[in-house]
C-alpha cells in the first residue's frame, strides 16, 4: 500500500466516508454499523463533532468519528449509551462514534493512528473523557481500545439487541478553566 496520510475529514469528504461505510459493511465484516447520515453530516459538518481520515494514494482507507454531545439526546442513536455510569457535564465528555479501516489497510495499526489523533485533539481542547461501544466478539478492536487507555464500565445493547461493551478512558486530567 502507498504511503498513508492522516487529515481532518470535512462535508466534501461525505460521499468518500459513505462509500467506505457502505463496502465495509456490504462485506459483511458484523461489527461495522451503517451509519446514520445525520450522524455523520454533523460531524463533518464540525457542528457536533470532528473526524479524522486516513487517505492512501488519493483513496480514504478509514475513518474516525468523534461526537461532542452537547445533551444525553445526543447519545440516544445508541441504546448502549444508557448504561454508562454518571457521565458529569457533557461539555468535557467525547464519544467516539465510529472508526472503519479498509481491508486492505488493516493490521498497520491504522486504527490505533486515527484514535491517537484524536484522543491529541480532544485533549488539546480539554475533554476530560471519551466514551465508545464496542461489540464484545470483536477482540482486535477492544485490546486496540484497551490499549489507548480504555476500561470497559459496563455491558449494553443496541436498540436491535445487539451485544455492546461500554468503554471509557480519561484523556485529560484537569477541568478546563474557561468552564
Amino acid at each position: 500500500m502507498a504511503t498513508v496520510q492522516i487529515k481532518f475529514l470535512g462535508v466534501d469528504d461525505y460521499d468518500s466516508v459513505a462509500a467506505l461505510n457502505h463496502r465495509v459493511v456490504a462485506r459483511g465484516d458484523g461489527f461495522v454499523s451503517r451509519l446514520d447520515p445525520g450522524v455523520l453530516s454533523g460531524v463533518l459538518a464540525r457542528a457536533t463533532g470532528f473526524a479524522v481520515g486516513a487517505t492512501s494514494a488519493g483513496e480514504l482507507v478509514g475513518y474516525r468519528l468523534v461526537q461532542l454531545p452537547r445533551s444525553a439526546d445526543d447519545l440516544l442513536d445508541n441504546r448502549a449509551y444508557r448504561g454508562f455510569p454518571e457521565l458529569g457535564d457533557l461539555r468535557f465528555v467525547a464519544r467516539f462514534a465510529g472508526v472503519v479501516v479498509a481491508p486492505r489497510a488493516r493490521r498497520q495499526r491504522l486504527g490505533s493512528t486515527l484514535c491517537e489523533v484524536a484522543l491529541a485533539t480532544l485533549r488539546a481542547r480539554g475533554i476530560l473523557r471519551v466514551i465508545t461501544t464496542c461489540h464484545p466478539a470483536n477482540a482486535y478492536s477492544l485490546r486496540m481500545l484497551q490499549g489507548l487507555g480504555f476500561e470497559v464500565v459496563g455491558t449494553g445493547a443496541t436498540a436491535a439487541g445487539h451485544a455492546r461493551c461500554l468503554l471509557s478512558a480519561r484523556v485529560h486530567e484537569e477541568a478546563r478553566a474557561d468552564g
